[in-house]
């Protein structure tokens, strides 16, 4: 008898995910301020990602992308939140929305939600495009 293999993120099975174990709590460990940052991350890296297939992205081989397969949370936590530029491009074709708005409103969720890295990053994307 073979073993099933799930092709979603963190290797579980859709029915079985939950981004509950997003949560270090899940595990037993202690919750922590920085914890409860990096469980919002993971749950926005699920979010991007899925919804990326939603607007009609499939896994992506070419660059590290959100849109990359996740097996395990650390492959997850070694992705970036962020399209890779062919993804994005193709995203931008498909929805039409203007890519500097786009960043400052992520800015912003960043910002709200102490995601500081993330947030550096997209000001040093604006930067290079002339609009920091």
């Amino acid at each position: 008898m073979g073993t099933k293999r799930w092709c979603s993120t963190s290797g579980v099975s859709p029915r079985h995910a939950s981004l509950a174990r997003y949560r270090t709590r899940f595990w037993g460990q202690k919750e922590t301020p920085e914890s409860r940052v990096l469980a919002t991350l993971r749950s926005f890296k699920v979010l991007a990602h899925e919804t990326g297939h939603m607007f009609s992205l499939y896994h992506c081989r070419r660059y590290e992308c959100i849109m990359n397969g996740s097996n395990s949370l650390e492959e997850m936590d070694r992705a970036p939140i962020e399209p890779c530029p062919v993804c994005l491009k193709m995203l931008q074709h498909n929805l039409r929305f203007d890519i500097r708005a786009r960043y400052r409103r992520l800015m912003a969720v960043y910002d709200r939600n102490g995601l500081t890295q993330e947030q550096d990053r997209i000001k040093a994307r604006l930067a290079r495009i002339g609009c920091g």
